[in-house]
């Protein structure tokens, strides 16, 4: 039986229903909103889209999707209200302004990430509105203008401010010191206005990760980071901070990594309380006014991985107790005054990977356990004074790459383990007292042997198949070259076996050699003939075969090279010298070769080198003529010479005064300097076969010797010769010289001067001072480290030293050669070609099958080749590899086959420029490789750092289309 129904009175009924009435709208309103909300940030959303240009990466943004928007890709949403919260859109290839009304609508946000797009516009101040906005990364963008002073006004929940690699400019601004919460604050890379760090930072106690790295701050250390008791990151990198490190900074004992490199930093490293005994990283280099030791108490930081030094004024012994860290990986102290010797537990006690420590004045042994963890590499101890030999543990080491020990006091035997090692890429031993010998076939992997001035004895190596530099100038090799020698070696760019006591032939197989560019085996005991295949090795610039024993005739063939240095001098070569060889450019390349002559007379004659005319100088029977008939037909003789000379005296003269009438109407100097001293008779008098000094696609330069007629000294200049197809219209030819006008005023170190210009029917001369400091060539191609071992040395001297760019006509373009054209874009391709070569180590002429240089760097890039891999190993450990990629990109693009796809100087000058700041966040010289470990540059979700448009509108990421706009 049912329980009887419980009945309410009528009073009772009549209150629930009222209550049930109040209360229902409220539940109506909510239930409302809740279904609004969504739909409103839906709305949202698309117009962000739609601002973007609908972009292919929110293609999935659909309002017909049944959970939009919450099933949207890049979207996140509150699981209760429905509403949008998280907007992560990073590397998605979006671009164009912020569309800062749209996202600040989005109240219910709480972490915003658009990082590593193409975002323009200012600081969006709109996203105020987002009340609850905890994360916020807008880095890696094209966002300009100065940060908003209110920028505190971005909410009390804030707790990550990411804005780096971005253009902001103006002032860093206090309000930042409002936003109290803030545990990460990334401002780096930013083209701020120079200025302290605002006092308002000390109120940013709570920060863990401070990146200030290049934003040009100045003024001493700021104080306020002292205030910062949570931090375990600080970078202040790449400014312009003065004064000293405060001794508080080792007292924050939450700090981890410490980036103070590149800054003014002055004075001793004093720390008074260590309380930042979890460091890991500590990177004081390139302050250049460091002083003082290495605080002891370094050596008790076991987490210490990085401890980089390097170009500073430090002084004093490192203390033994850096060799006992149980952490440590890298170590970088070259570029001081530290004296004693290395740590003898360097690398016992932990997997240490890289020491660095040239330019210095350390003494004693190298420390035998620096591969104890089988993980070290990289070794480099140039100039120093150390002793004692290399040790058998550091030789058997199979994971070594590097080993650059120059100029030091090493003696003994080198093991012989050291050239079994498997990774071996990069010896220099040069300038020691080792010995030892090599074994016929080197590490598979060797591509730099540099081994001067020692004692090493035995054979040369048959065979080094990857092998590009080989220098073993003056030491005690003897016996054959290996005559197979050029089979062995294919890769071969430089080979230097002078001052040694190798024996007999120079072997055929070295015209296999089709990379070679410089061959020096002077100073040895060869004999026999000069082989005539050497005529065949294309790209050979620097042939050197002095003071040797080798007989026989100067191979005619040796005449088809493009020799920019030939020496054949004390040989016993004898025969005519070849009429291609017979020029000024070799003047001085046949000497103590009695047997030698030449059948050029007069101007150009060869020094040391008889004419054949001449004759034998035997001064034996003349065959039985008397002497009375001898010397009437030598008087008839020179009668008959006096009548003919003087009537071809009369001749030529009359015959030099009309063409110097013709050529003064045929030619116009336009000069740039008061006082030449010469006119342009001078000069097309010495546009001469013998003159030349380079050739190329567009004409020739010519070394042109001249009288002064102001003083009477004698003088030379340089003239280069641009051929025309046909004559120029009036149009062109204004342009011709306003551009000659130009380059006539300029006057800089680096600039050969232009001292006039003659424009003529057919072709015009470009007419600079003769300089006597070599050429770009050899500035790029000289030895890729200096005395001190930095890989960046060649672009420091090229960029340093005045050069003779005229004989680089190598360099120009193909259409220059059919056209006969030249214009802007021929100087685009020229450039690309410097660039080639800064990146690759390789010659202009050093393309193998392609031809070219530009050639084989266009088929490696479009082929799908590793850049890495192209590139120079001298610089591609320099810590820059971003950067040289970039520069080898911009060398491809600058050397494309159409004119119309290479960029305009404009261009490439803004690309180099970018470029240029990113090489400044690193070490200047010396920022050794992937080993640069630094947090705030690993890959943020896709790294656009290698794309590098930059509002140039040059797109050099594509393999395609290099004129293409982003």
């Amino acid at each position: 039986m049912a329980p009887p129904c419980r009945a309410y009175p009528p009073c009772a009924r009549s209150y629930f229903l009222l209550l049930l009435l109040a209360l229902l709208p409220s539940y109506l309103v909510r239930r409302a909103a809740a279904q609004s909300q969504p739909a409103d940030d839906t709305q949202l959303l698309l117009q962000i889209k739609s601002a973007w240009g609908d972009p292919p990466a929110l293609a999935g943004w659909d309002a017909s999707s049944p959970r939009a928007p919450c099933d949207w890709p890049f979207v996140g949403c509150d699981g209760t209200t429905g509403r949008v919260t998280n907007l992560t859109i990073a590397s998605a290839g979006v671009a164009g302004p912020f569309p800062a009304d749209a996202v600040g609508g989005l109240s219910a946000l709480t972490h915003l990430d658009v990082s590593n797009n193409s975002i323009s516009g200012a600081f969006p101040t709109a996203l105020y509105r987002c009340a609850s906005l905890q994360y916020l990364d807008l880095s890696q963008n094209n966002l300009t203008g100065e940060l908003p002073a209110d920028i505190g006004s971005l909410g009390k929940s804030l707790t990550t401010l990411l804005l780096y690699s971005n253009e902001f400019n103006g002032s860093i601004p206090a309000g930042l010191g409002a936003l109290t919460r803030l545990q990460t604050l990334w401002l780096a890379k930013n083209p701020f206005l120079p200025g302290v760090m605002p006092a308002s930072f000390k109120n940013l106690t709570n920060l863990v990760s401070l990146w200030a790295q290049q934003c040009n701050l100045i003024g001493d250390f700021p104080s306020s980071v002292l205030e910062m008791k949570e931090l375990k990151l600080l970078s202040l990198s790449n400014n312009m901070l003065t004064g000293s490190i405060p001794a508080g900074v080792w007292s924050l004992k939450n700090l981890q990594q410490l980036f103070l490199y590149v800054n003014n930093l002055t004075g001793d490293v004093v720390v008074n309380d260590l309380a930042a005994t979890n460091l890991s990283f500590i990177d004081l280099s390139e302050n250049y006014k460091l002083t003082g030791a290495i605080p002891e108490v370094f050596g008790t930081l076991k987490n210490l991985t990085d401890l980089y030094l390097f170009s500073n004024n430090f002084s004093g012994e490192i203390p033994a107790s850096i060799g006992q860290l149980p952490s440590l990986k890298i170590f970088r102290l070259a570029n001081n005054r530290f004296t004693g010797t290395l740590p003898p537990d360097l690398g016992k006690y932990s997997g240490l990977t890289i020491v660095e420590a040239d330019c210095n004045e350390l003494t004693g042994a190298i420390p035998e356990g620096l591969c104890a963890g089988g993980q070290f590499r990289y070794l480099t101890a140039m100039s120093n004074q150390l002793n004692s030999s290399i040790p058998a543990g550091l030789a058997n080491c199979t994971a070594l790459e590097t080993l650059a020990l120059d100029n030091n006091q090493l003696s003994g035997d080198v093991p012989e383990a050291l050239w079994t090692a498997p990774k071996l890429n990069f010896v220099t031993l040069r300038s020691n007292q080792l010995s030892g010998s090599l074994p016929v076939t080197m590490p598979s992997n060797l591509e730099t042997l540099a081994m001067e001035n020692n004692k090493f004895r035995g054979s040369i190596p048959a065979t080094a198949v990857a092998l590009k530099k080989f220098t073993a100038e003056n030491n005690q090799f003897s016996g054959p070259i290996p005559a197979s020698i050029g089979d062995g070696m294919p890769q071969l760019l430089t080979l230097d076996l002078s001052g040694n006591k190798l024996s007999g032939d120079i072997p055929r197989s070295v015209t296999k050699f089709s990379q070679l560019t410089q061959m020096n085996m002077s100073r040895n005991q060869l004999t026999g003939e000069i082989p005539a295949e050497l005529g065949a090795m294309q790209v050979l610039s620097v042939l050197d075969l002095s003071s040797n024993e080798l007989s026989g005739a100067i191979p005619p063939a040796l005449g088809k090279l493009q020799l920019t240095s030939l020496n054949l001098s004390s040989n016993q070569l004898s025969g005519q010298v070849p009429a291609a060889l017979a020029i000024a450019a070799y003047d001085s390349s046949f000497l103590d070769n009695p047997g030698l002559c030449t059948a050029v007379a007069g101007h150009g004659y060869l020094a040391g080198v008889r004419s054949c005319a001449a004759g034998s100088q035997d001064g034996g029977s003349s065959g039985g003529v008397s002497h009375a008939l001898r010397t009437g037909l030598l008087v008839a003789g020179a009668a008959l010479l006096l009548i003919a000379a003087a009537f071809a005296f009369f001749v030529v003269r009359d015959i030099r005064k009309r063409r110097r009438v013709a050529e003064r109407g045929d030619w116009k100097m336009t000069p740039f300097v008061v006082d030449l001293g010469f006119g342009e008779e001078s000069i097309l008098r010495g546009l001469t076969e013998g003159n030349i000094i380079g050739r190329g696609g567009s004409g020739r330069v010519y070394r042109v010797i001249y009288t002064n007629r102001l003083n009477g000294s004698a003088g030379a200049v340089a003239v280069k010769q641009i051929r025309t197809a046909g004559k120029l219209d009036g149009k062109l030819e204004r342009e011709f010289e306003s551009e000659a006008i130009i380059l006539g005023n300029l006057r800089h170190n680096n600039i050969v001067r232009l001292l006039c210009c003659l424009s003529g029917a057919e072709s015009k001369l470009l007419v600079y001072d003769y300089m006597e400091n070599g050429s770009l060539d050899k500035w790029l191609h000289g030895d890729a480290l200096d005395a001190c071992g930095h890989p960046m040395a060649r672009a420091r001297s090229a960029r340093r030293a005045p050069l003779d760019w005229l004989t680089r006509l190598e360099c120009l373009s193909a259409e220059c050669a059919y056209t006969k054209k030249v214009n802007e874009k021929v100087d685009v391709y020229s450039f690309g070609v410097v660039l080639l070569e800064l990146t690759t180590g390789k010659e202009p002429n050093d393309g193998g099958e392609h031809g070219s240089l530009a050639g084989w760097a266009q088929h490696h890039y479009l082929s799908g080749g590793s850049i890495p891999d192209a590139t120079d190993k001298s610089i591609r450990y320099a810590g820059y590899s971003d950067e040289i990629e970039v520069v080898f990109r911009l060398g491809v693009l600058c050397t494309g086959e159409m004119p119309s796809s290479r960029p305009t100087m404009d261009d490439v000058l803004q690309i180099l420029l970018k470029c240029s700041e990113q090489t400044h966040e690193k070490s200047k010289t010396e920022r050794v490789p992937e080993y640069e470990e630094d947090p705030l540059l690993l890959p943020q979700r896709g790294s656009r750092r290698k794309q590098l448009s930059n509002g140039t509108g040059i797109d050099i990421e594509s393999k395609s289309d290099f004129d293409s706009i982003v």
